[in-house]
């Protein structure tokens, strides 16, 4: 559904017209995932949020620059809880260096600073040029990160408070989780709510998820996408420990050590089986990994959100499990 919709003249006198589009928007299904790189991870991702799938999970706006009724550039964000992620930032080629990102963006954020509730957003970047960009609009690295690869950005929407005082407070246990921590499977939109525990930026542990490879340092995104889609595709399970305030403090990951990873092949759109697991031998498939990440507030948790995940895995009893501890 298109809520908003705005001219502005570019700069080589061009008019770019910008629509905010809340999900699901159907009439613009087709023509947003068209739009999309075929090789891009977050493709199936996408489609499940344009049309409407989760939008009981999240909220997710698309916001699109079309000249002559074509659509030349897109960006997005995604909702959840008091979180949010921002992304697939794309413009076409032909289209590009006439300034539509900036004209796009502005209005974006525009209404990010008005989502109520919204504490802070979540980005990665590896293009230096779009590196300024988001760091003239308020976000900063984030995670340790430096322009190095690939960079988490994160854009508070309190400008006032200091990083760490941030994290200590958005972390911090709450009076009544006693009866409110929730053990559940992780649903798809849960992203903004785990990209924010995972890169967290304090963390000195070495292997925050070994089923996704995800290390000290990691710009958490397209993981997680992936990890969804395993685990949807039934390779898998993801679980997490959810507090009072319906901030995700702890998640885990089991599946078969043959599935492997692989961040945007076939594989992360859910429905192909990897290499390594086709050639994997029936030992092979019979073992499982144990992964969990869970802040250290909610370490008395753990127990129980790993005895929750072995106990909805069919079969898992007979099978062997592996669990990396550093």
């Amino acid at each position: 559904m298109v809520i908003f919709t705005e001219k502005e003249k570019l700069k080589n006198g061009e008019w770019l017209t910008i629509k905010a589009i809340k999900t699901p928007a159907e009439e613009y299904e087709d023509r947003i995932f068209s739009y999309i790189n075929p090789k891009m991870p977050w493709r199936q991702d996408t489609y499940k949020r344009v049309n409407g799938d989760i939008a009981d999970q999240c909220k997710d706006m698309f916001f699109i620059g079309e000249i002559d009724g074509e659509i030349v550039s897109l960006m997005w964000y995604t909702i959840s809880g008091d979180v949010g992620t921002y992304g697939m930032v794309s413009t076409s080629e032909k289209h590009r260096n006439k300034g539509i990102y900036g004209c796009i963006m502005k209005y974006c954020i525009q209404f990010m600073d008005s989502e109520l509730g919204l504490q802070a957003v979540y980005l990665a970047v590896s293009n230096p040029l779009a590196y300024k960009i988001y760091k003239k609009n308020g976000w900063q690295p984030y995670n340790n990160g430096t322009l190095n690869g690939t960079c988490i950005m994160r854009r508070l929407t309190n400008w006032n408070i200091d990083e760490k005082e941030f994290d200590d407070n958005y972390y911090k246990k709450q009076q009544n989780d006693g009866s409110g921590i929730i053990i559940r499977k992780v649903i798809r939109g849960d992203l903004p709510k785990l990209e924010a525990l995972y890169n967290l930026a304090e963390s000195t542990v070495m292997i925050k998820d070994y089923n996704a490879s995800i290390y000290k340092g990691t710009a958490v995104e397209c993981q997680i996408i992936d990890l969804i889609n395993k685990m949807e595709a039934g390779e898998g399970q993801f679980y997490c420990i959810e507090n009072a305030l319906g901030r995700i403090v702890g998640a885990a990951t089991l599946y078969n050590k043959a599935n492997g990873y692989s961040t945007g092949g076939s594989n992360t759109e859910g429905s192909n089986i990897s290499s390594s697991t086709a050639n994997s031998t029936s030992d092979e498939r019979s073992i499982k990994i144990l992964d969990f990440f869970v802040h250290p507030n909610y370490e008395e948790y753990t127990k129980s959100l790993i005895n929750e995940i072995l106990e909805c895995d069919a079969g898992c009893s007979k099978d062997k499990i592996i669990s990396y501890i550093v």
